[in-house]
């Protein structure tokens, strides 16, 4: 017969093991942002994506690294967590608060989607007043913001990384368009309130996982 003492051992691997495989995932929404950052090839070749307007281009890119620091908060806020279910014994009752925060983690991931969507189509209607089909597939082919716009960061981050990879790597030129002052600054206002109500959900949530850690594990 199996009792909780027998199962300890278990239970603890489990947590350690799950813990392990978040941070892995967690490290690699961070890399998602690399190509942007890093790539003198990349910025080269961002260039080119829209025909010469270096303005589209910037403008897209600056935007996806806005994102940067809220996935880090993010990954940090959920570390504060798991540091503070590390003295406690209750392996059983810590392993499903890791299991909750990685959910409100994977919430999260997708209020930042969400806000992508939302900025890339807005981007979209700025650029092309007509709004018609081949206009939106020219746009989404070379569209950077796309590549983001349906995938979690925090559950497939490398998918982003190498969909951006691959635009930098294979820019499409798109003609025609103009990107003013007054709708870059509108597009940022736009993301930074969306990424902001986005942070507060998730803060909110991360300190009710953080409750149940301090009270109910460590009683």
């Amino acid at each position: 017969m199996y009792t909780f003492t027998n199962l300890l051992p278990v239970l603890l691997v489990c947590s350690v093991l799950a813990l392990d495989t978040i941070e892995a995932t967690r490290q690699d929404a961070l890399l998602a942002f690399q190509p942007l950052k890093v790539s003198a090839k990349g910025k080269q070749q961002r260039k080119l994506i829209a025909g010469g307007s270096e303005l589209f281009t910037s403008l897209q890119s600056k935007l996806i690294l806005t994102q940067e620091s809220y996935v880090k908060e993010t990954i940090e806020k959920e570390a504060n967590i798991q540091g503070r279910l590390t003295p406690i014994t209750d392996t059983k009752c810590a392993q499903l608060v890791v299991s909750g925060t990685d959910l409100l983690i994977k919430l999260t991931g997708l209020s930042y989607r969400n806000c992508v969507a939302k900025i890339d189509d807005e981007m979209f209607e700025g650029l092309y007043p007509e709004q018609d089909n081949d206009s939106r597939q020219q746009y989404t082919k070379a569209s950077l913001l796309s590549s983001l716009r349906d995938v979690n960061i925090f559950v497939e981050p490398l998918t982003i990384q190498s969909r951006i990879e691959e635009k930098l790597n294979n820019p499409i030129a798109i003609e025609g368009t103009v990107v003013t002052g007054e709708l870059s600054e509108a597009l940022k206002s736009a993301f930074e309130d969306c990424l902001t109500n986005a942070r507060t959900l998730m803060l909110q949530s991360l300190k009710d996982a953080s409750s149940q850690a301090d009270t109910i594990c460590a009683y």
